[in-house]
C-alpha cells in the first residue's frame, strides 16, 4: 500500500555521512535551495549548531579544530555545492580528506608470493642469493636463509619439520644456484623447534 509522504530506508539512497543522520542531510539540501546567500548563510550556521549538538563535545583547547571539522563535514554533506561564505579559504581539503587511501602495497613492488609461509621478503632474499658469486659470504647467507626457512615452515605451515623440503625449496627458489647438502649441513638448534613441540603439532594434525 502506497501512502503519500511515507517512504522506507530501503527506498532511500545511502547517507552521505551516517553519523549525522538523514534529517541533517535534508536540512543541508533545503539550505542549498534557499534563494539568497544571506538565507543560506543563516541556514548553514544553524545546521552547524545542530551538528555540534549531535556530535561529541570537545574541550576548549580542541574547539578550533572541532569547528573546522564541522565545517568540513558540512561542505561534504553539501557535496561542495553549498553557496555560502565559508569561514575557511581551503574548503576543498575536505574532499581530499574524504578520499580513500591508496593500497599499502602500492609502491612497494607487490608481486606474487609463491610460498605464503615463507613470505615475500624471504623469497626476495633468495633471489638475491641466487645472484651472488660463490664464496664464504654466499655460504653464510645460504646457512642463515635455510635456518630461517625451517623456522617459517614450522611456524606457518602447521608444524611441518621437513629438512628435505627446506633443501628442495631452497634449490627451487634460487633456480638451482644455491643448495645445502643434508649429509653435512646441520640446522641450528632453536627453542621454536623441539621434539615435544613437533610431536604435539603432529598429534594435532592427526
Amino acid at each position: 500500500m502506497d501512502i503519500d509522504g511515507m517512504d522506507y530506508n530501503t527506498e532511500r539512497g545511502p547517507l552521505r555521512m551516517p553519523e549525522y543522520g538523514r534529517l541533517v542531510e535534508r536540512m543541508v539540501d533545503f539550505c542549498r535551495e534557499l534563494p539568497t546567500r544571506e538565507l543560506r548563510q543563516q541556514g548553514a550556521e544553524a545546521i552547524i549548531s545542530v551538528m555540534d549538538q549531535i556530535g561529541l563535545k570537545k574541550t576548549s583547547t580542541e574547539e578550533a579544530d572541532h569547528q573546522r571539522t564541522l565545517w568540513d563535514h558540512l561542505w561534504l554533506l553539501g557535496q561542495g555545492r553549498l553557496d555560502i561564505e565559508w569561514p575557511y579559504d581551503d574548503m576543498e581539503q575536505a574532499a581530499r580528506l574524504w578520499q580513500k587511501p591508496q593500497p599499502v602495497r602500492q609502491g612497494y613492488g607487490g608481486g606474487h608470493i609463491g610460498q605464503g609461509h615463507y613470505g615475500g621478503l624471504l623469497e626476495q632474499a633468495l633471489r638475491q642469493l641466487a645472484e651472488m658469486e660463490e664464496g664464504p659470504e654466499k655460504d653464510e647467507l645460504t646457512r642463515l636463509l635455510a635456518n630461517h626457512m625451517k623456522r617459517c615452515l614450522y611456524l606457518y605451515a602447521r608444524g611441518i619439520d621437513d629438512d628435505d623440503r627446506v633443501a628442495s625449496d631452497l634449490e627451487r627458489l634460487t633456480r638451482g644456484r644455491a643448495h645445502i647438502d643434508l649429509k653435512t649441513f646441520k640446522f641450528d638448534k632453536t627453542p621454536l623447534i623441539d621434539d615435544k613441540k613437533l610431536a604435539a603439532a603432529n598429534k594435532k594434525k592427526k
